[in-house]
């Protein structure tokens, strides 16, 4: 197992780094060592580290724990690819 630990001095720029890890194709699991804001509400009204949390793309989402992943949870949905169902949650 290779893995890069990246270190964000500033909060505020965790949003970017999520964003460009989601971009690279050399990276294909992301987990993020929570709490970074604690309960700081963010303009969605939920709180930042929700938001956070959401903006992991559920192909990296190692934790499972981006929206879609929580959604299908709630849905009982197995499969990432309805109809075709080939690619399991």
């Amino acid at each position: 197992i290779r893995y890069d630990l990246r270190i964000i001095d500033d909060p505020i720029d965790v949003e970017a780094a999520l964003d460009n890890a989601n971009n690279d194709p050399k990276v294909h699991g992301i987990i993020v060592y929570y709490p970074i804001f604690g309960q700081v509400e963010s303009f969605s009204g939920t709180s930042q580290d929700d938001y956070l949390r959401d903006s992991i793309s559920h192909k990296c989402d190692v934790e499972g724990l981006c929206h879609m992943y929580r959604t299908n949870l709630y849905k009982n949905a197995r499969y990432l690819d309805y109809p075709t169902n080939t690619k399991k949650c």
